[in-house]
């Protein structure tokens, strides 16, 4: 299918690379960081575990501003770790989204978001524990997702909703009781080269049209790909089509629904 993943292609090139870069360790306050970043900036995570001390948060980290780099080192050395302390109110792990207009354009809320976030990638990084979503986008545009790890984070591993022209690449998600990966609400996903694992779905589209997944292994899930009707996203919207699964080793996929009796995802 045709691509527009201009800026996917422009990072995956090395065309950013006079973009302003800042070494993070895991000593400073990276989510203030974020917050007084400027569009095209760049972030080199140290090895180590990330942690967001605010308590009051919804997230691990949040990225608000446009065409934000961050990348880690990989093979799980730079890890975002939700924290667990008694009065924690932290759900997802990285949350790139629009600042918007007060609390409208967050992770929680169904009504529109009046911006869009416009470029955002992030490579290298583990995301683990949090009990809610792992990386997740919504209402982004050009979005890069590689050679990453979402790690028992019990919601969804990689989220990608409300978001268009975006490429998750050697990725790997596994142990979450919804999907490991969702696509939903967007378009023009590309999802290659990515582990799928250990989850209720592996490789989940909603409410979606031009998706394309790979070269992709997908196992031990309860199910493998779930291209499921529009309500199991909760909404009444027409899927929009147009989905390809080409060259995918998918096995076993037979675990035990993990999901807790009497949840939604539980009836699968």
């Amino acid at each position: 299918m045709p691509l527009k993943q201009a800026f996917a292609a422009a990072f995956m090139a090395g065309q950013f690379a006079e973009a302003a870069i800042t070494v993070v360790s895991p000593e400073d306050d990276f989510q203030e960081i974020l917050d007084n970043a400027s569009p095209g900036d760049g972030f080199r995570l140290l090895p180590g575990v990330y942690k967001n001390e605010d308590l009051t948060s919804k997230y691990g980290f949040r990225v608000s501003v446009p065409n934000i780099i961050i990348t880690g080192t990989g093979d799980g050395r730079t890890k975002i770790v939700y924290n667990d302390a008694e009065e924690s109110q932290q759900d997802t792990g990285l949350y790139a989204a629009p600042r918007g207009d007060g609390s409208n354009c967050e992770f929680d809320l169904t009504e529109g978001c009046p911006d869009i976030l416009d470029g955002f990638v992030v490579k290298g990084l583990s995301v683990e524990g949090f009990p809610g979503n792992g990386i997740q986008t919504r209402w982004v545009e050009n979005f890069v997702v590689q050679n990453c790890e979402s790690i028992d984070n019990l919601r969804n591993g990689l989220y990608l909703t409300i978001s268009s022209h975006g490429l998750v690449k050697n990725s790997k998600s596994t142990g979450s009781f919804d999907s490991a990966l969702w696509v939903a609400g967007s378009t023009d996903v590309n999802v290659t080269g990515t582990e799928l694992a250990y989850s209720t779905t592996g490789f989940e589209v909603t409410v979606s049209a031009d998706v394309d997944g790979k070269n992709n292994y997908i196992h031990d899930n309860t199910v493998g790909i779930g291209l499921y009707h529009p309500n199991m996203a909760g909404t009444d919207e027409e899927n929009e089509g147009n989905w390809h699964f080409q060259n995918n080793r998918i096995h076993n996929n037979n675990l035990p629904n993990p999901a807790p009796v009497g949840s939604f995802c539980s009836y699968l």
